[in-house]
C-alpha cells in the first residue's frame, strides 16, 4: 500500500476523527502522536517525529492551523 503525503480530518468532536487516525496508523504501520493545537508543541512534534518515521500525527483541535 501506498501512502500519501497527509490527510485533514474535519468535523464536530465526537464522530470519530480521532478513532480513524488510530485505525489508520495502525494498519500503515506507523507510530500514532496525538497533540492539541500548542504552536510550540507542534514545532517540537515534528522535530520528534521525524525521528520516529514512519508516523501518523494527529491534531486535535487545530483551528489555528486551518485558518
Amino acid at each position: 500500500m501506498e501512502i500519501c503525503c497527509g490527510i485533514s480530518l474535519f468535523g464536530p468532536p465526537g464522530t470519530g476523527k480521532t478513532l480513524l487516525a488510530k485505525a489508520l496508523a495502525t494498519e500503515a504501520g506507523a507510530n500514532f502522536i496525538s497533540i492539541t493545537d500548542a504552536e510550540k508543541l507542534t514545532k517540537a512534534l515534528f522535530s520528534f517525529a521525524s525521528k520516529l518515521a514512519p508516523v501518523i500525527i494527529f491534531f486535535a483541535w487545530c483551528s489555528w492551523w486551518l485558518f
